[in-house]
């Protein structure tokens, strides 16, 4: 915190537009991608965890009867909620987020992110094993991405068509929210086209395929609680959290 706060309070202003760089390792905001751990007994770890698997959500299923997809050190194998395979028990999950059990210890998982390393006394060993058929009723990586970024945008539509927007400011939205994208970290945002309402982004300190994320901290897709910031005029001072390449940047607007 004390970091971040020095890092504002030694802005140099240049004209309208300040730009603060956000210092990230390669895998962008990887601290929310961590996996949560849930000692329920911490004296359960001992030294015959010597080995390790990798493990990856790689499907959900669309049925009832919730199943999942786990790839355990290359090959896939499925499991259904309450059920194990290899002492791997799956017994939550929550939307998009699964939650299995190993060793008395907790793992959260969610489709789409970079595997896991997981130790254990004994490997899933694969190389005799054939990875089982996936089914037709499972969603894949890119499939359940697609739907979330679909399902975001048409969220922020749905809350776009409850507020009176002139005509300006409603060509602007569009234009704004044509493309949702969705960062390493599982963030959902917006990227910039080249050109809005005929101006150059890059007037605004921004480039063509950043993703705005979110506006003084509120998340893009509070699109209500965007627009009161937008409307409060006692407000000079608007942070735009940027998602640039595999970096995130603070734009920072003034009214």
């Amino acid at each position: 915190m004390k970091k971040l706060i020095n890092i504002f309070l030694n802005l140099s202003i240049l004209s309208i537009i300040s730009i603060i760089p956000i210092t990230l390792n390669g895998n962008e905001l990887n601290g929310f991608n961590k996996l949560l751990q849930v000692f329920n007994n911490r004296n359960s770890l001992n030294q015959n965890l010597i080995n390790e698997d990798l493990i990856k959500l790689v499907g959900i299923s669309k049925l009832n009867k919730p199943l999942i997809l786990l790839e355990i050190n290359g090959s896939i194998f499925e499991i259904k909620l309450g059920e194990e395979k290899f002492d791997y028990n799956f017994f939550e999950i929550e939307n998009s987020i699964v939650y299995i059990k190993k060793n008395n210890i907790v793992y959260q998982l969610k489709i789409g992110e970079k595997p896991i390393s997981i130790k254990v006394e004994s490997s899933v060993f694969t190389s005799n094993l054939s990875s089982e058929k996936l089914l037709k009723d499972i969603i894949s990586n890119s499939e359940y991405i697609n739907l979330e970024l679909e399902n975001f945008k048409k969220s922020v539509i749905d809350q776009i068509t409850e507020i009176s927007l002139n005509n300006f400011e409603r060509d602007i939205v569009d234009e704004v929210i044509r493309s949702p994208g969705r960062s390493d970290a599982g963030r959902l945002g917006f990227k910039i086209p080249s050109t809005i309402i005929n101006q150059s982004v890059n007037t605004l300190g921004l480039k063509e395929n950043d993703m705005i994320l979110s506006i003084n901290n509120i998340p893009i897709e509070k699109i209500n609680d965007i627009y009161k910031l937008y409307k409060n005029k006692e407000i000079k001072t608007y942070f735009i959290e940027v998602k640039r390449s595999n970096k995130l940047i603070m734009v920072e607007w003034y009214r």
